[in-house]
């Protein structure tokens, strides 16, 4: 399924993201304004849903916010994640398998993507 968020309001500020990993990353979750949203990725009604053995949960005041992130892409699917703020480097989702392909902006205002039993695509959307 298809998924992005910056259809929401503009007004909702990302405020924590949770990633579900294993051998590597199965679902992401974005919180807005302090309320979790929608879980993309890791689906429990699949024929042999996911063994996530790590849930990563990170949640920001108003002085953080995320500004990059390190994805290692196999097989054209996201595998590891590592996720930087605009004053640390998070730990990451999963092991990186390849050298990671990095992503740098502003600030985050969304994620897009594409979901099934696991996460198979993501995109990042920055402020401009």
């Amino acid at each position: 399924m298809p998924f992005n968020t910056t259809s929401q309001d503009r007004t909702l500020i990302i405020t924590g993201v949770r990633l579900f990993c294993d051998v590597h990353l199965f679902a992401i979750q974005m919180q807005y304004n302090k309320a979790w949203g929608q879980r993309y990725g890791a689906n429990l009604n699949c024929r042999q849903p996911p063994a996530i053995t790590q849930t990563l949960t990170y949640e920001f005041d108003s002085t953080e916010w995320l500004k990059g992130a390190d994805v290692s892409v196999i097989n054209g699917y996201p595998f590891a994640l590592t996720l930087h703020t605009n004053k640390r480097q998070l730990p990451t989702c999963a092991v990186h398998s390849t050298k990671p392909y990095s992503e740098r902006g502003d600030r985050l205002v969304g994620i897009a993507g594409w979901y099934t039993c696991w996460l198979t695509r993501l995109q990042f959307i920055w402020s401009t």
